[in-house]
């Protein structure tokens, strides 16, 4: 087992929590005449100035050709249309 999988679970919920809590994530079938586009993780250990690791963070982003990756970025405004993406989550 990787030794840090703890810490980047505990990242990506962090991150889970926040789109959540924002309300800003409804799971919903794709609507016809709709085209999702996929999404993917993106994950970076932040660091202290002595090098060792502060913080992990994970955050859950759109394929799309401009992001930035900012904090509740969509806290500071809304889009006009909606955006669906692919969920790569599998029915068990």
């Amino acid at each position: 087992m990787y030794v840090d999988a703890p810490f980047w679970k505990d990242a990506i919920n962090d991150e889970f929590q926040s789109i959540i809590q924002n309300n800003r994530w409804m799971l919903t079938d794709l609507p016809a005449g709709t085209k999702a586009i996929g999404c993917k993780w993106v994950f970076r250990k932040n660091l202290k100035p002595d090098g060792s690791i502060d913080k992990y963070k994970a955050r859950l982003v759109a394929k799309v050709i401009h992001q930035m990756d900012v904090k509740t970025t969509f806290l500071n405004g809304d889009l006009d249309e909606e955006i669906y993406i692919e969920s790569n989550l599998k029915d068990s």
